[in-house]
């Protein structure tokens, strides 16, 4: 028996774990983008027969039966009820072509087939998994989808003791590349999601996902289990800081970098505001905040503290 994911084959060839899709389905498909650089763009949640050609047999020829049913992971108490997008396919055999021969939305559909051989694919929560199916005639059979997913529940809190975030949280699921750590490449990134919290079901593999919020953002190394729940709360141990300089108007610039520099010897920007006295979200750290307004320049070294509101004021020359 065989069962593959969609893109299983090509994740092997470089180097890492078969893929997982995120679930989108608990926010508004408005604020969920598809990462379109990403290299397994075409294939998330899509099924790979969608221009095959639809052939509908006849009745007559129709003597055997097919079932479908689906679980998350093995041993799953119940199946799973959601809606899931089947296509059986006929193989090419004997000069015939391939061709669509059903699809369904049920999460437990029967279908009635000429007996042969077939490949059947399920698209649950953009979870592709394909599997070949020999179907005889006479009794009905029977094949039960195992997607081998994990669930993953996610919100996020400013800082310890803080309620959670219940404001719009840009989500990035990424694969979780052998060796790459902290080092996320963007064609490694499947989803964009934007809302307050959010769920991903996942095929079993380590993936990160990267939490942003008011310019501020944490990475979260989920290693996936099948069968099994996860919630985390993400901490961004952060706190507001206010800015503040003689002379400055609703065109001053306001840039807030980190202290310490990268290897390249540059200081990394990690938040810019124009305006008179704005208000940043920082993670805890010491920072440098740069001002510009008309003629006039200034720079100023702070510490910020979770959970610790300050304010900065800055000297312009």
């Amino acid at each position: 028996m065989r069962l593959v994911l969609a893109i299983c084959a090509l994740c092997g060839a470089l180097g890492f774990a078969a893929p997982a899709f995120a679930d989108s389905s608990t926010v508004d498909p408005t604020a969920v983008q598809l990462a379109q650089n990403s290299q397994f763009a075409n294939l998330l949640g899509q099924s790979a027969y969608k221009d095959l050609p639809v052939e509908t047999p006849k009745p007559a020829d129709s003597t055997a039966t097919l079932k479908l049913t689906a679980v998350v992971a093995t041993g799953a108490i119940k199946n799973i009820a959601d809606p899931i997008s089947w296509t059986v396919v006929r193989k090419a055999e004997g000069g015939i072509p391939q061709s669509v021969i059903a699809r369904d939305k049920s999460p437990a559909p029967t279908f009635k087939l000429p007996p042969g051989k077939y490949i059947v694919e399920g698209i649950w929560k953009a979870i592709v998994v394909q599997r070949d199916v020999d179907v005889p005639a006479g009794k009905p059979h029977t094949e039960l989808f195992n997607y081998n997913a994990g669930t993953i529940s996610l919100r996020m809190i400013p800082y310890s003791g803080a309620s959670p975030i219940t404001t719009a949280v840009k989500w990035d699921l990424y694969f979780m590349r052998k060796g790459s750590g902290a080092n996320l490449q963007d064609n490694d990134k499947l989803f964009t999601v934007v809302a307050p919290t959010q769920q991903f079901s996942l095929p079993a593999g380590n993936y990160v996902v990267r939490a942003s919020y008011g310019g501020t953002s944490a990475d979260l190394v989920m290693p996936i289990e099948a069968g099994h729940s996860y919630k985390y709360t993400i901490n961004l141990y952060s706190a507001q800081v206010t800015f503040n300089a003689a002379g400055a108007d609703k065109t001053t610039i306001w840039q807030v970098l980190r202290a310490k520099p990268d290897g390249d010897g540059q200081r990394r920007m990690v938040a810019s505001q124009t305006g008179a006295s704005p208000t940043f979200l920082l993670r805890e750290g010491k920072y440098i905040v740069r001002v510009a307004t008309g003629d006039l320049h200034g720079e100023q070294a702070f510490d910020v503290k979770a959970a610790k509101n300050s304010t900065v004021k800055v000297k312009l020359q």
